[in-house]
């Protein structure tokens, strides 16, 4: 009888990867009664039951398949068939224990964001690349990202394309860190699926947003005007309502503020997306007196009707240690002017921008309380002196009526010896 044979199959490596290369391997002997073993032969090997290449010749009692790494992921039946040529033996085959195990490739998946830190309200795009790695070869061919922000899904799974996948541009991201992360799930059953987190997260700056004062021109005693913000800067057609805390504003003006300037602000807004910076505005206070007929004779003009002299060129010149008239008339909320406390100051200058500080004008008349105007005959008289001026009461001066409601009104005199 022909002697048996015993064939066996191995893999060069098992389990394997997908794309790795793999080679089977068949050990060719005699087996049982008998001796020796066979001349010849060939192999053929068969990978799930199809032919894996031309049958190979059996050389020293082996044969080998050669390489491949097309096998797919999954466990595949791997045989061996010998066929003798020596007459003096019979054929045999060999199933390779526990088949070839192909496992999948792994892949990596890296996520980018396309700005950095961003602003609240800024366009942010998120992209992940996804490749093969690790032992193996290849990359998927097909599968998709979902992008999650803060463990949210951010819109639906995008396809991956050309081993790249992007959110799309994203702008409501709140101000602070996020965690972004994209989840890669692959259609390829030779890889597994991955993911990956964006390194420190996206960064949301705070969008910054200018809130200014209202400002308001008002008549000396008038109502105290309601000061309201305005905004620049808002993002993703936002407005007021979207703060967590609306400003509050405010003045220092009251309605017995003088003729003159004051500050509105706007202060305390919050909010989580914006972060502020406030611009002051104005109340502005104009005098009540709608006509100032300028200082009476002898002086005569006022400096704001422009007809008060400057300087070089005073009005009038008095001499010293003599008492100066100082009258004047006005209109004030439509009437005469009948009431109210308005005084007198004179300021000596030097040049036409240095001056000495300014004094409280001394009267001569008994019925002037102070530096104060009183009322004669529809007329508002201050006899000045002079007398208590000395030596130093010689040169230009600037006298300084400053009515009720605060509004000054000016004279340029000379005293001279």
């Amino acid at each position: 009888n022909k002697r048996n044979t015993l064939t066996t199959v191995s893999s060069s490596s098992n389990p394997s990867t997908f794309g790795e290369s793999v080679s089977f391997t068949a050990t060719v002997v005699g087996t049982g009664a008998g001796a020796g073993d066979p001349s010849g032969g060939s192999v053929q090997f068969k990978i799930d039951g199809a032919n894996f290449g031309a049958p190979v010749a059996l050389s020293a009692g082996l044969a080998s398949s050669g390489s491949t790494s097309t096998l797919t992921a999954g466990n595949h039946t791997v045989e061996a068939v010998f066929t003798s040529s020596d007459t003096n033996f019979n054929d045999s085959n060999d199933l390779l224990d526990g088949g070839q195990t192909v496992n999948k490739r792994n892949t990596l998946t890296t996520i980018s964001s396309s700005l950095n830190p961003s602003v609240y309200g800024q366009n942010v795009t998120f992209t992940a690349t996804v490749v093969g790695t690790g032992a193996g070869a290849g990359n998927p061919s097909g599968g998709s990202v979902q992008f999650k922000v803060d463990g949210v899904n951010v819109g639906a799974a995008v396809a991956l394309t050309a081993g790249s996948a992007s959110s799309g541009a994203i702008n409501n991201i709140n101000a602070g860190t996020h965690t972004v992360e994209a989840v890669f799930t692959s259609s390829d059953t030779n890889f597994n699926n991955s993911s990956d987190l964006l390194d420190g997260g996206q960064t949301v700056n705070k969008a910054p947003l200018t809130i200014t004062a209202s400002s308001h021109t008002v008549t000396f005693s008038d109502p105290i005007p309601t000061i309201t913000a305005s905004y620049s800067g808002f993002v993703l057609g936002q407005g007021p309502a979207d703060l967590t805390t609306q400003p509050t504003c405010s003045t220092t003006y009251t309605t017995s503020s003088p003729v003159g300037t004051y500050p509105t602000k706007c202060e305390n807004a919050v909010s989580s997306n914006y972060s502020f910076s406030y611009v002051d505005g104005t109340v502005t206070v104009l005098t009540a007196c709608g006509v100032f007929n300028g200082f009476l004779q002898p002086i005569g003009g006022s400096v704001e009707l422009g007809t008060g002299g400057n300087f070089a060129n005073p009005v009038r010149s008095f001499k010293l240690n003599s008492t100066i008239p100082v009258k004047f008339t006005a209109i004030c909320f439509g009437v005469p002017l009948t009431t109210g406390v308005h005084t007198l100051q004179a300021v000596k200058y030097s040049s036409s921008t240095t001056s000495d500080p300014a004094i409280d004008a001394t009267p001569t008349d008994a019925a002037t309380d102070g530096n104060q105007f009183r009322l004669t005959d529809g007329e508002w008289h201050f006899n000045l002196s002079t007398k208590g001026l000395g030596n130093n009461g010689q040169g230009t001066w600037l006298l300084v009526a400053t009515l009720f409601d605060g509004s000054k009104h000016t004279v340029w005199v000379s005293i001279k010896k």
